[in-house]
Parts: structure tokens; C-alpha cells; sequence
């Protein structure tokens, strides 16, 4: 798939070509110790004070790294490696990373720990502020290349963990459709408890999110058939099981979804779509039709394909780990912000070491006021990598962060009115479906406009203004 680089935010343009104008406070940190391998920032996760990041196997003698540590008055302090005696070069430990209250679990999923590849999770738990390895888990049916470890979560008091390569869906055995484990905290140990199966066809497991009595797993595989479908499974906690509620596939041969973030009750999708632009899709978990009912809203251009998500509130976040034609080659983040309902693009972040292809923000971890950023590629040759600590409290909003412009009757029958409130002009008017089809556009008249070619129904409105700046409106056609 090739893309253009076109611009149509000729805000953004400057802001990609000039980061030295957009720079705030980002703090990056490495390892001080007992440093190995690169790729440092390939994983991060964090919890209150305390800050995961993974680094990758250096060959031929070191296997991969975790690192911990804890924030204390705006700077990271390593406090201590994770690196098992059994782990080989080969093992891919770190892969996943998941930090909660005391525990932390630590995926390795070509682990030879049954068979080959089978894969393997290690358990950390701190006492005393000591943290000691618990528990190597191993999956009750383990076989070779199931890849067990592929993703691990740790929430309330459970530990998930994917084998995305397991072969058992309950349909079509040796598919490599996946499985999900859950233990249950039971003392010191985390015991076996369910095993999670789905219909989708493949790499079930691939990300694992969680939001108080409901988890969330994706399936797919980028790059197989069916081309670019993902699937999403909506899990509810009854207080005994967790109960599937939803089943439904996204994207299509013009759409990739590339990720997903969970938070306040709603999947928000990252996805980039053949010869248009990359997108954000909002839907609530409770939707019964599967359908994109909170909105929708466009990435302007760029060289980058925004493949990472994550949602915290009513800050956002979007990163890439590819581009198309190395245009830009500094790696931005984009900021985005919640605003009377309204997501309002606000600033870009970019990594502040001296080298190209840092791969900043392809891996993102947010709680509370503190946003953590890997730049795995940093370094040039030798990647070392690096990461980043940003307190989300200093973010400001940009000075556009209230409509532009005003949408009335909503609920309409037939047209609605639009009351230009600022000093920028329309310049074009979009309409769009619940999925984000485009239906048809308006460049002329920017006051009123007819909806009797539309049947009743939910729909976008999008205003393109002449400064770059564009605003979506839910509409309601009775």
C-alpha cells in the first residue's frame, strides 16, 4: 500500500518539519546498571509510582531486560532488573510487560519451557520492597509454538495471559487461532482457573485491555486472510466468570485496524484506511449493533502510518512504528484532548535525541497525570533505545478547543443551519456514516444544508476551515 504525502493540516506540516517549536517538558531515561541488549522502550507499562520498560536480546550472549523503576519528584530511578537464569537469546523475553500493585508479569513466549516456542511467563512479587520471581508459568496444554506469553495483563487480583499461536478454537483446529489464560490470585500464587477460545480465526490474544468488570481481547494477524479483519471480544465480569457479551469484526480490505484502547467504557480504533487517512473510531462496549455510535474523526496526512493508541481520560494519544516514504523520519507523537465532547488535536511530541528512525511512541503506557513514551530505535546503529517520562499535568489546550461553529435543529427532519462562530471560513462540509463511509460533501453553501437524501439515521458532519482546522458534529436525522 502506497501513500501520498499530502498535507491537508498545514498546522500539523509545521509542526513536523519544525518540532523545535512545539518542544515541552519530556524527561528521557535508560538504564544506569546492569544494562543489556537494545531496543530499550520496547515495552512499557506503568503503576502509580512504578515504571516497566523491556529491552531486546543482544546477541550472541545476552537475552532481553526488564527494567523497574520509580518515579520520584519528576525523575525515574532504577531500582532493579528482571532477567531469569534459564532465559535464553532466543526466548524473546519481555515481549509483554504488565505491572500491578505488587506483582509484575513478564511474557517470554519462545520459550522452550515444554516445547519448542511453547512460551512461558514469569511472576514477580514484591516484598518488603524487595521483588523476588514467585512463579514460572507454563500453559496446562502446552505445545510447540503456541507462543504462551504473546501478551500478559495483570488486573484485579488475575493474570491473562495469550498464546496467539494455540491451535484450538473449537472449529478449525491447526488455524493458529489462539487461546487466552486466566489465573486467579489465590495467596502467594496465581492458579489456573478458565481458558478462553474464540470464534475469530486467528491470533487470539494479540492485545488484552482491561477497565474495571470488563476486558477486552483483539484477534488478527496484518498481513493474512482474510486481509486486514480484526476481531473484538467484549468480556464481562458476573462475579463468578467472565461472560462474552460482544463478538464483532472491524476493518476491511481498505481499512487496517491497527489498535485499540479501552477507557471509560469505550474501544477507541486506530486504523488507516487505503487513499484517505488515518482514523480514530469510538465505540461504547455496551453497543449492540457493533457500530461506530461516538463519533469519528480523521488524522491529517503524514509520512507516518499511526499504528499505537492509547486513551486516558480525556487525553489521547497516537503513535506510529512505521512510515511510508521517509519523509519525516522523526517519529511524532500526536495530543489529542477531550473538549465538549469533541477530540481536539493539541500538540506533537517528538523523541530529543539526535538520530532518525527512533520509532518514538511505538509503545505508550498512561495512568494517572504520567504518560510514559518508548523510542526502541534510538541510537542510530546500535539502537540502544530510550524512553520517556511526561507529566500529563503540564499539557495545556490549544486555543482551539471550543466549536468553531454551531449545528441547528439537532434532531433535524430536513436541513440544518450552521452558525459560523469564528473568524475562520468554511471552506467544505463532509457527511459521514456510523462506520465512517463518506457520503457525500458540500463546497459551496456553508449556511444551511439539505438532509433529504439521507435516510433517519446517526451521522458526522465534518467542517474543513480554511486555517487547516476541521471540527466533527454528531447529527440526528428523525
Amino acid at each position: 500500500m502506497k501513500k501520498s504525502f499530502v498535507m491537508r493540516n498545514t498546522i500539523l506540516l509545521f509542526i513536523l518539519f519544525f518540532p523545535f517549536y512545539n518542544c515541552f517538558s519530556q524527561n528521557p531515561f535508560y538504564p544506569t546498571e546492569d544494562a543489556s541488549g537494545f531496543s530499550f522502550g520496547n515495552n512499557v507499562d506503568v503503576y502509580n509510582s512504578d515504571v516497566l520498560v523491556s529491552s531486546s536480546s543482544m546477541l550472541p550472549d545476552k537475552a532481553g531486560k526488564v527494567y523497574l523503576f520509580k518515579l520520584t519528584n519528576e525523575e525515574l530511578l532504577q531500582t532493579d532488573v528482571f532477567y531469569p537464569t534459564d532465559a535464553l537469546t532466543s526466548d524473546n523475553f519481555g515481549a509483554s510487560i504488565s505491572i500491578q500493585n505488587d506483582f509484575i508479569a513478564i511474557g517470554s513466549p519462545n520459550h522452550d519451557a515444554n516445547s519448542n516456542n511453547s512460551g512461558a511467563v514469569y511472576l514477580y512479587k514484591r516484598a518488603n520492597n524487595i521483588w523476588e520471581l514467585i512463579q514460572k508459568i507454563t500453559a496446562i496444554d502446552a505445545s510447540a509454538e503456541d507462543h504462551f506469553g504473546s501478551f500478559v495483563k495483570i488486573h484485579n487480583n488475575q493474570l491473562f495471559v495469550s498464546a496467539i499461536d494455540d491451535e484450538e478454537n473449537g472449529q478449525n483446529i491447526n488455524t493458529n487461532s489462539g487461546a487466552v489464560y486466566i489465573y486467579t490470585l489465590n495467596g502467594n500464587e496465581f492458579e489456573f482457573s478458565n481458558k478462553l477460545i474464540s470464534d475469530s480465526p486467528y491470533k487470539f490474544g494479540n492485545k488484552i485491555e482491561a477497565e474495571n468488570n470488563t476486558i477486552v481481547i483483539s484477534s488478527g494477524d496484518y498481513g493474512k486472510l482474510p486481509t486486514d479483519i480484526s476481531y473484538f471480544n467484549i468480556y464481562q465480569w458476573n462475579d463468578i466468570n467472565w461472560v462474552l457479551t460482544r463478538f464483532g469484526e472491524v476493518g476491511n480490505l481498505e481499512e487496517n485496524v491497527y489498535d485499540f484502547s479501552l477507557s471509560n467504557n469505550q474501544i477507541y480504533f486506530i486504523s488507516d484506511h487505503l487513499g484517505g487517512n488515518d482514523s480514530v473510531s469510538i465505540m461504547p462496549i455496551d453497543n449492540p449493533d457493533w457500530l461506530y455510535l461516538d463519533g469519528i474523526f480523521e488524522i491529517p496526512k503524514s509520512d507516518q502510518i499511526h499504528t499505537k493508541i492509547k486513551v486516558n481520560g480525556d487525553k489521547m494519544f497516537i503513535g506510529s512504528n512505521f512510515y511510508m516514504l521517509g519523509m519525516t523520519r522523526k517519529f511524532p507523537l500526536l495530543y489529542y484532548q477531550k473538549v465538549d465532547a469533541n477530540w481536539i488535536y493539541q500538540k506533537t511530541f517528538y523523541g530529543t535525541g539526535p538520530y532518525q528512525d527512533d520509532y518514538f511512541g511505538s509503545s505508550i503506557a498512561c495512568q494517572g497525570n504520567t504518560l510514559i513514551i518508548g523510542a526502541p530505535g534510538e541510537g542510530y546503529i546500535l539502537s540502544y533505545g530510550k524512553a520517556y517520562y511526561i507529566n500529563t499535568t503540564n499539557l495545556t489546550t490549544s486555543e482551539f478547543v471550543r466549536k468553531q461553529s454551531s449545528i441547528y435543529p439537532n434532531p433535524t427532519q430536513h436541513s440544518v443551519f450552521i452558525k459560523n462562530n469564528s473568524e475562520n471560513l468554511i471552506v467544505k462540509i463532509g457527511i459521514q456514516g456510523i462506520t465512517g463511509n463518506l457520503l457525500f460533501t458540500e463546497d459551496q453553501d456553508f449556511e444551511q444544508l439539505s438532509l433529504d437524501k439521507l435516510s433517519s439515521g446517526i451521522y458526522f458532519m465534518k467542517l474543513y476551515y480554511n486555517n487547516g482546522n476541521n471540527e466533527t458534529h454528531k447529527i440526528i436525522k428523525k
